[in-house]
C-alpha cells in the first residue's frame, strides 16, 4: 500500500463523493417513481369519466348532424321540386309546339323512311302467302 500522508483523505473524499451523488440521484429518483405512480393512478381514475364525456360528445354529434341534414332537406326538396316541375312545362311545351305546326317535311320523310320498308316486307309476305 502507499505511505502517502494524503491517502486517508483521498479515501474520506471519494466516500463523500459517492455519498452526496447517491443522494442527488437518490431524491430525484424518488420524486420521479412517485410522480410516475401517481400519473398511473390518475389515469386510472380519469378513464370512466372520459368515456362518459365521450359517450355524450358523440350523442351531440351525431343529433346535430341528424338536425342539419333535416334543415338542409327543406331547400334541397324544393329546388328539386323547381328543378322537375321547370323540366316538366318545358317538355309539355315541346309538345305542344310540336302538335300545334303539325308535321314538318323532315318529320314526314323520317315515317316514310321507316314505314317504306315495312310496306315492302308485308307486300313479300301476302305474295308467299297466295302462291301457298
Amino acid at each position: 500500500m502507499e505511505s502517502s500522508p494524503l491517502a486517508p483523505w483521498r479515501d474520506l473524499s471519494l466516500v463523500w463523493f459517492i455519498l452526496w451523488l447517491f443522494i442527488f440521484t437518490l431524491i430525484p429518483g424518488a420524486a420521479f417513481y412517485f410522480a410516475v405512480l401517481g400519473m398511473r393512478r390518475f389515469n386510472r381514475w380519469i378513464r370512466l369519466p372520459l368515456l362518459h364525456a365521450q359517450v355524450w360528445a358523440l350523442r351531440i354529434q351525431h343529433g346535430t348532424a341528424r338536425v342539419a341534414d333535416n334543415i338542409a332537406e327543406i331547400p334541397i326538396r324544393m329546388h328539386s321540386n323547381a328543378a322537375r316541375v321547370r323540366v316538366t312545362k318545358s317538355a309539355e311545351a315541346d309538345h305542344a309546339a310540336k302538335e300545334a305546326r303539325g308535321f314538318s317535311l323532315k318529320d314526314l320523310a323520317q315515317l316514310i323512311a321507316v314505314i317504306t320498308p315495312l310496306i315492302k316486307q308485308a307486300q313479300a309476305w301476302m305474295k308467299e302467302q297466295e302462291k301457298k
